[in-house]
């Protein structure tokens, strides 16, 4: 806990410079797994003539007040402490897929989220880390990871993965990244602003290898979370999918017979009549029967 904090700030960086300034040896040492980065789409915009004026929060006030008066010590409670085992295995699990210079980046996420659920508790005056704020905590440490994956990964291909995806590929990119299943609260947030609960569902009913359903073996008295699947991860584009049929449907017999008949018919007619003006044996055999005949009179004679 810092009693007496000089100075805070935020750094910003352009996505375009995210190789410039974050190098990879520094990265693989471990430079950059102590901070969350948090990808923005854009910046919000204020009206023109706005003038902000910052008002001070009493509650944010008063817990730091109460986090300063002595020292205490924040541990997770029961069910929180258990759910927080599950998050370090499932963060493990995906770091072992992801190549070295990008899991290099995320090997304290576990911590992070400790980190942040802390600060919520603390921030309502609590020293038992509940599930809903270990939960809220890791929603945004996801949130950073996969700020992460995507600004390492444009950085490496030099920008080229920045062309215009559809809907659907962006969806397929996403579950692919969460081992192919995401809850609808995971999906809209790493989606960002480019898709809402609505467009999602409707993508959604379009593609064949996306499936949607509620997870009823979760437990409690809110709603069920809703589930998106991929049902076949190496299934192609919506365009590959439409393509495909008519060339295995179709008769293909009856292709290559169609090209091959024009193609010959064109070679037997180029060799027939050069054969006709070229050997001539009619003309020749009816101009030798005229002297033939008359050998044969002068003979008999």
């Amino acid at each position: 806990m810092v009693e007496k904090p000089l100075l805070g700030f935020h750094a910003h960086i352009t996505p375009g410079e995210w190789a410039t300034y974050v190098s990879a040896s520094e990265a693989l040492g471990g430079t950059y797994n102590r901070v969350l980065p948090v990808l923005v789409e854009r910046s919000k915009m204020l009206p023109y003539n706005h003038q902000a004026k910052i008002v001070e929060t009493k509650a944010l006030t008063e817990a730091y007040r109460w986090a300063t008066q002595r020292k205490r010590v924040i541990c997770f409670s029961a069910p929180a402490g258990r759910r927080f085992d599950e998050l370090r295995a499932e963060i493990e699990d995906r770091m072992a897929t992801m190549p070295e210079h990008l899991s290099c980046y995320l090997e304290r996420s576990a911590e992070q989220v400790a980190r942040v659920a802390a600060v919520l508790t603390a921030a309502e005056k609590k020293t038992k880390i509940g599930k809903p704020a270990l939960e809220a905590a890791w929603a945004f440490v996801q949130h950073s990871m996969s700020s992460v994956e995507k600004l390492v990964t444009e950085a490496a291909s030099g920008g080229s993965s920045r062309v215009v995806k559809s809907l659907p590929e962006l969806i397929r990119e996403t579950l692919q990244r969460y081992a192919g299943e995401a809850t609808s609260t995971l999906m809209l947030r790493a989606l960002g602003t480019r898709v809402t609960a609505a467009s999602l569902k409707d993508a959604v009913a379009q593609m064949a290898d996306v499936e949607v359903f509620k997870d009823t073996s979760v437990k409690g008295r809110g709603a069920k979370p809703i589930v998106y699947r991929l049902v076949r991860p190496d299934a192609g584009t919506e365009e590959e999918k439409v393509t495909e049929p008519p060339a295995t449907v179709g008769a293909p017999a009856a292709r290559p017979a169609l090209r091959v008949v024009p193609e010959e018919k064109p070679k037997k007619k180029a060799a027939s009549t050069p054969r006709k003006r070229a050997a001539r044996p009619p003309k020749k055999r009816v101009e030798d029967q005229k002297p033939e005949p008359q050998l044969e009179l002068s003979d008999l004679l």
